[in-house]
């Protein structure tokens, strides 16, 4: 369970920026600002799947990955602290 977490850690902070960039191309064509975060986290969702599915990767794992993805690209989510926490180091 704890390399679940750790790989889901891992591959969503790696993909954070590519969902940030994907989310600021669509933004000006999305008029009510109330819809960024939930976009965000469908693009985050989306794109870890395909590449789950690409590389023949557990699509559960790679779920999981697009969600919090998508919540940290958005600012819903702080995905520093949980690997602060979990490494007892400060980044």
């Amino acid at each position: 369970m704890d390399e679940l977490l750790e790989n889901t850690i891992i591959i969503a902070t790696i993909f954070i920026p590519w969902i940030q960039a994907v989310v600021n191309m669509i933004k000006p064509f999305v008029s009510d600002t109330r819809l960024y975060a939930p976009i965000s986290v469908l693009v985050g969702i989306i794109m870890l799947l395909l590449i789950g599915v690409g590389f023949g990767q557990s699509l559960s794992e790679y779920l999981l990955a697009g969600f919090v993805a998508g919540l940290s690209a958005s600012g819903l989510y702080d995905i520093t602290k949980i690997g602060s926490d979990k490494f007892g180091t400060k980044l």
